[in-house]
C-alpha cells in the first residue's frame, strides 16, 4: 500500500525523497554532535544541553512566529529552512568549539521548527483525502527507516574519519532536500494563504474546542513518557539486565523496530479504526509495552515489551497527525502543527530535565511504570475531551479563533 502510494504520485515522491535524505542527514548530525560535545566535555550533562538546543527553536517557533507558514508563501519558508540548516552544517566542518558547536545546532534546530509543522500542514495536498492516513504512516515510516539505518553507519564515520564528514554529508542532505522542496508545485505545498493580519502568538486560540484541547494536552503529557524511555534504554540495558553496551544496541534496534512497525501498521489500518480511538488505543500500547519492559526480568521478552512500546509510540503520532490536518483548513495548517510541536517540546524538555533525576533516585524500573503511567493518563486525558466527534475526513472544521464551522463524523 505505501509503495503504491509513492509510485502513483510523483508530487508525493518528491516529498518522501526530501524527507529520507533530510532525516538520515538529522541522524547522522546527531551522532557527530553527541560525539563532538562529548569529546570536549566528559560529561553526559552537556548532551542534555545539545538535545535541548535543539529543542528550543520549536518551542519559541510554535508559539510565536509559526503564522509565517500561513502567511508567507511556504514554499519559500521550507526552503529557506533547509538553506539555513546546510549552512550551519558546512560552519560546523570549520569551527569546533564548544561555544560554535552548539550555537549552529540552535541554528539547525530553528531550521527543523520550520521544515517539521510546514511539511505536516502541506502533506493533505499531495494526496486524495481516502490516502491521508497510508501517507503520514508512510512518512512515520521513513522517519523510522532513517533512525534505524543512520546512527550506525555515522559511528561507523566517526569512528573512522572524525565528525566533519558527517556534518558535510547533514549539509549536503539539507541541500538536496532544499532542491527537492522548491522543485514542488506551490498549490501543493501551500492551497491558500490566511488573509488575515499576522498575530504572533495567538495560536492557542486554534485549540479552544474541547477535544482538540484534549488531543494537545493529551499528547504533550505523553512527552514525559517517551524521553523518560529515550534516557532510560542505556539503563535498562546496563542496569536492569546487565548486558552492557551489546543489550543497548539490541534495546534501540528493538525501539527503531517497532517504530518502523508502528509506523507501518497506522498505514494498514488508515480509516479502518475512527482515528480518536485509534490515537487513544495506540498510547494505550504504548503504555503496555513500557510497563511490561520494566516488569519482566527476561531481556528478549524486554525487546519485545520495547518494540511494543514503541510500535504504540509510532501509530499514536501518525494519528495525532491526522487528527490536526483534518481539522483546520490549509491556510491555518501550518499554525496549528506550529503551537502542536510546541507545546510537545515544551513537555519533552521538562521531561528532560527530571527523567534523569527519576531514573537515578528510583532506578530504571520504576522511571519506566512511571512513564507506562503517563502514557496511559495520556489516553484518559483525550478521551476526557472527546465530549464531541474529531474529524474523519480533510476540511475546515475549526476557524482561526476555534469557532466550529463544519462537524465531522463520530470518532
Amino acid at each position: 500500500m505505501t509503495l503504491t502510494l509513492i509510485r502513483t504520485s510523483r508530487a508525493y515522491r518528491s516529498l518522501a525523497a526530501s524527507r529520507l535524505v533530510s532525516d538520515l542527514g538529522t541522524w547522522f548530525a546527531y551522532v557527530g554532535l553527541a560525539a563532538s560535545v562529548y569529546d570536549r566535555t566528559h560529561s553526559a550533562e552537556w548532551i542534555s544541553v545539545l538535545l535541548l538546543v535543539g529543542l528550543a527553536p520549536s518551542v519559541l517557533f510554535g508559539f510565536t512566529l509559526a503564522p509565517l507558514l500561513d502567511r508567507l508563501v511556504r514554499r519559500h519558508v521550507l526552503v529557506a529552512g533547509e538553506l539555513a540548516g546546510g549552512c550551519a552544517f558546512v560552519a560546523l566542518t570549520v569551527f569546533h568549539g564548544l561555544a560554535a558547536l552548539l550555537t549552529l545546532a540552535a541554528v539547525a534546530g530553528v531550521a527543523t521548527a520550520l521544515v517539521r509543522p510546514g511539511l505536516s500542514a502541506a502533506l493533505p495536498n499531495f494526496v486524495e483525502a481516502r490516502e491521508l492516513p497510508r501517507a503520514n504512516a508512510t512518512m512515520r515510516a521513513i522517519t523510522s527507516s532513517a533512525m534505524l539505518a543512520g546512527p550506525p553507519l555515522a559511528g561507523l564515520v566517526v569512528a573512522s574519519a572524525g565528525a566533519e564528514p558527517v556534518f558535510a554529508a547533514n549539509a549536503a542532505s539539507f541541500f538536496v532536500s532544499a532542491l527537492l522542496l522548491s522543485r514542488l508545485p506551490r498549490e501543493r505545498l501551500q492551497q491558500g494563504r490566511t488573509p488575515t493580519r499576522l498575530r504572533l502568538g495567538a495560536g492557542l486560540a486554534l485549540y479552544r474546542p474541547l477535544e482538540l484541547r484534549g488531543l494537545i494536552a493529551s499528547w504533550g503529557v505523553a512527552q514525559f513518557a517517551w524521553v523518560t524511555v529515550n534516557v532510560g534504554e542505556i539503563l535498562l540495558a546496563r542496569s536492569a539486565f546487565h548486558t552492557g553496551d551489546v543489550g543497548f544496541g539490541l534495546v534501540a534496534g528493538a525501539a527503531g523496530a517497532g517504530l518502523l512497525a508502528g509506523s507501518l501498521g497506522a498505514g494498514y489500518l488508515g480509516d479502518r479504526v475512527p482515528s480518536g480511538t485509534a490515537y487513544r488505543a495506540s498510547l494505550l500500547v504504548a503504555a503496555a509495552g513500557v510497563a511490561a519492559a520494566a516488569a519482566t526480568h527476561s531481556f528478549p521478552l524486554a525487546l519485545v515489551a520495547v518494540a511494543t512500546g514503541a510500535a504504540g509510540n509510532a501509530t499514536a503520532i501518525s494519528y495525532a497527525h491526522l487528527i490536526v490536518q483534518r481539522s483546520f483548513a490549509d491556510a491555518r495548517r501550518g499554525q496549528a502543527f506550529g503551537v502542536f510541536s510546541a507545546c510537545a517540546s515544551s513537555t519533552a524538555v521538562a521531561g528532560m530535565l527530571l527523567a534523569g533525576r527519576l531514573e537515578a533516585a528510583a532506578g530504571v524500573r520504576a522511571a519506566w511504570e512511571v512513564g507506562a503511567g503517563v502514557a496511559a493518563a495520556a489516553a484518559v486525558i483525550s478521551w476526557a475531551g472527546s465530549r464531541r466527534a474529531l474529524p474523519e475526513r480533510v476540511g475546515e472544521r475549526f476557524d482561526d479563533a476555534g469557532v466550529e464551522v463544519r462537524s465531522g463524523t463520530a470518532a
